[in-house]
């Protein structure tokens, strides 16, 4: 597999992942408010949640390291 290619994947992977944290504030904010506990809450469950995904996703890409191995993990994950 190219370097590139995961290089491209995983800087859009982390973007798409951004994006999805400020959506998530925005749609909160009107119930729980913007304050540093709600963030800490967001941030922290974003983190737990790409950690087991990393993880998880590291143990399907060790068995074969495919371009259709990357699609489904990437699909599964999203």
């Amino acid at each position: 597999m190219k370097k590139y290619l995961l290089e491209i994947t995983v800087f859009i992977s982390g973007a798409v992942v951004m994006i999805f944290e400020l959506v998530g504030s925005r749609l909160v904010a009107p119930y729980l408010g913007t304050s540093i506990y709600v963030w800490t809450a967001l941030i922290g469950v974003i983190l737990a949640s790409l950690s087991l995904g990393y993880f998880i996703g590291g143990k399907l890409a060790d068995k074969s390291a495919t371009y259709a191995n990357l699609g489904w993990i990437i699909f599964l994950a999203g």
